[in-house]
């Protein structure tokens, strides 16, 4: 049952699995755009962006979200290459999490097939690979992304529909 966020349903990874099952070879088909695996901390709905600072060595106690699945792709017929992503409604990807800024950066397709990220002046950063990126960078299949305390896993479609077929094989 997906989970039930300010903007809508967000999708696990055990509901996506289960519909792959179903899906079999068709795969391909439903999923195009790359897809983000999100792991971010179960906590409410916020409005303005949370920045945490440790200044206590004592971890806290974090309760998680399942996987989500977050399709890279547009939902409107807005007409610039780039893919906003962030916690407003108006971005593309809706990441509605309290370490999200409203409009936190951007994902764009390159004419050679590649793709890049970028920040756009976000209150926790973009994190690529464990880097903090400040200009738009290059994002490789599999690449790990961080904004605060939400991580991610950038995917393109091949590799995660073969992900998932290992799944359920």
């Amino acid at each position: 049952m997906p989970i039930d966020s300010p903007v809508g349903p967000l999708v696990t990874l055990e509901e996506v699995i289960q519909e792959a099952k179903r899906l079999g070879d068709n795969l391909e088909k439903d999923f195009t755009t790359p897809v983000l695996w999100v792991v971010a901390p179960s906590e409410p709905w916020a409005e303005q962006t949370a920045i945490r600072t440790t200044h206590d060595l004592t971890p806290p106690s974090v309760q998680m979200l399942p996987t989500l699945v977050v399709k890279i792709a547009r939902r409107s017929l807005v007409t610039t290459p780039e893919i906003s992503f962030g916690r407003a409604p108006v971005c593309e990807v809706i990441l509605p999490f309290a370490a999200m800024s409203k409009h936190h950066g951007f994902f764009r397709q390159e004419p050679d097939g590649s793709w890049v990220v970028a920040d756009v002046g976000s209150k926790n950063g973009t994190y690529l690979n464990g880097q903090r990126i400040t200009a738009i960078s290059p994002i490789k299949d599999g690449s790990s992304l961080r904004f605060g305390d939400v991580t991610a896993k950038f995917l393109l479609p091949k590799s995660f529909c073969d992900n998932l077929r290992k799944r359920f094989h």
